[in-house]
């Protein structure tokens, strides 16, 4: 349980991860009224043809719509590292129902230096598969094969080294245009002032925003 945790706050979550999944997904669904891809994914036989072909398929296009050449630039991105930027991560405290803001809460914020268009804005929960639950408790053991008797194993046999929780939910927001991650986190940042039960996860230091 604790390793499949770590893969998703580690890696399935990671924030450079989650951004390129963003930009994905903005390409895909740029094209999409035009290949339709969304209606093959309702038939096991169009959702079979849906390979990564689709990005080359959409890279090397010379179809005149406008919507294509805003795919590709955001591929191209992609490719050359250019990637959308994670503004702001905050951590709900324990026990309170997750809020978080809008894009237009963001774009409100700051004060018309950033668009609704400009913002992704995620929830994130990561759990040990019982929701805030130790899963460990719900498994029971027994001495040996063919034994009846079952019991579970108490905390303090177990480790004294245990989460004391087993939930967590945040909310992350992510900026399409790198040069307006600061401005975008300075808005997200005044929003969260207003919600006393959210704090800022504050980041290692790193190097200058480029």
């Amino acid at each position: 349980f604790g390793a499949r945790y770590q893969l998703f706050k580690q890696v399935y979550s990671h924030k450079t991860t989650k951004a390129i999944e963003y930009m994905l997904s903005d390409a895909l669904n740029l094209v999409d009224p035009i290949l339709k891809i969304s209606e093959k994914c309702m038939t096991p036989q169009g959702l079979t043809k849906l390979t990564d072909s689709i990005f080359q398929f959409i890279e090397l296009s010379e179809d005149p719509d406008p919507r294509f050449k805003q795919a590709q630039d955001i591929l191209t991105r992609m490719k050359k590292r250019h990637l959308y930027k994670m503004a702001v991560e905050a951590m709900q405290q324990q026990g309170k129902a997750l809020i978080l803001p809008t894009a237009a809460d963001v774009a409100k914020c700051s004060n018309g230096k950033v668009t609704e268009t400009d913002i992704i804005v995620e929830q994130l929960t990561l759990n040990y598969c019982m929701k805030d639950k130790n899963p460990v408790d719900s498994v029971w053991f027994f001495n040996q094969w063919g034994s009846s008797e079952v019991y579970h194993i108490p905390r303090c046999e177990v480790s004294l080294l245990l989460p004391s929780q087993f939930c967590e939910m945040k909310f992350r927001v992510f900026v399409r245009n790198p040069d307006l991650l600061l401005a975008a986190r300075e808005a997200v940042l005044q929003w969260i002032k207003t919600v006393p039960t959210i704090k800022p996860i504050i980041p290692s230091p790193s190097k200058p925003i480029q």
